[in-house]
């Protein structure tokens, strides 16, 4: 049962449930009475949620709590805890979870837009909040009644980048990369257009899970999750066999993707080709085999895309290749 006491020139409503007690002040002890009735009916329903917990729990608490509990699951350890931290700079982190409103997360989101974040970094961050509330709601009993991060409208992608290189300015930067001090360089950027293959999944390539007799590449760690499988033209099983044998494994012997970065600009910028990244050459095979004939499951197949729309992200077929199908065709 409430009970309604003066305090001051104000009315304390207070009631006790689960051994602690809860209470709130008003000016009018009428009002006191009517939430004090409210809330104890809402107990007998079942409805109530004790929310007190949640003007003692900041974000960066939960955030990190979420790290700990998560951490030896990550698939990639030391990027989990870079964007943990990274997160953590920010103000919002600061706040109580009573304060994480959708308007806060909205401003949050608008702030970040409008400073140049890209629209994928910003949802990474939005998804790093919300994978912390969800578990904090499910497994660490915080008392939140809905995700306010499920409700904010996300930023929207930006236009897929579409920049590839003419057979001239390919050639050039081919031959620009075979006389840096770098053996693999040139080797790399014909590997990665022949084969559609990430960054990442490049660097991390063991020559164990290639089939010489089949002429294909088992990718067993991949962005998606999914492992798969991939042919090797004639050139990419060249180039593997080029590589020296290092005691990992590996096939490419580069230490980070700094380093490959690194070359990889400077031979760029050498050779004069204007934006243009390393993660490009996926776009510039993408669109060649199609160009050759490859179907979209095919192409989904090498490259590992699980949504076609994706996929149409990375396929650029220039106009001149329409233009000699069209003459062919008369």
């Amino acid at each position: 049962m409430a009970s309604i006491r003066k305090k001051g020139r104000n009315w304390q409503a207070i009631i006790r449930i689960n051994k602690r007690n809860i209470y709130r002040t008003f000016e009018k002890k009428s009002d006191a009475s009517k939430w004090a009735s409210e809330i104890e009916t809402s107990i007998r329903q079942g409805l109530y949620v004790d929310n007190s917990r949640l003007n003692t729990i900041r974000l960066k608490e939960l955030v990190w709590l979420f790290y700990e509990k998560t951490k030896r699951n990550a698939k990639h350890p030391k990027r989990f805890k870079s964007e943990v931290v990274n997160l953590l700079r920010f103000p919002i982190c600061d706040l109580f979870l009573t304060e994480l409103t959708v308007q806060v997360l909205a401003e949050f989101r608008d702030e970040h837009v409008a400073l140049g974040k890209s629209a994928s970094t910003v949802k990474k961050y939005l998804g790093l909040i919300s994978r912390a509330i969800n578990k904090g709601r499910r497994e660490m009993s915080v008392p939140l009644a809905y995700n306010p991060v499920a409700i904010i409208e996300k930023p929207k992608e930006g236009k897929g980048r579409d920049r590839i290189l003419s057979e001239v300015e390919y050639a050039h930067l081919l031959n620009v990369a075979s006389q840096s001090k770098q053996h693999w360089l040139a080797d790399i950027i014909i590997f990665a257009q022949e084969t559609l293959m990430r960054q990442g999944e490049i660097l991390a390539m063991k020559r164990l899970n290639v089939s010489r007799d089949k002429n294909t590449l088992y990718i067993p760690d991949t962005k998606n999750g999914e492992a798969r499988s991939i042919g090797l033209s004639n050139a990419a099983m060249q180039v593997i066999e080029r590589q020296p044998v290092g005691i990992d494994g590996k096939v490419f012997q580069i230490r980070t993707r700094h380093q490959l970065d690194y070359w990889f600009k400077k031979a760029i910028d050498e050779a004069g080709i204007m934006d243009f990244t390393f993660h490009d050459l996926r776009h510039c095979g993408t669109s060649r085999l199609a160009e050759n004939g490859w179907n979209t499951q095919e192409l989904q197949a090498q490259g590992g895309w699980k949504d076609v729309r994706m996929l149409a992200r990375y396929t650029h077929i220039n106009g001149e290749h329409l233009a000699r199908k069209l003459r062919s065709n008369v």
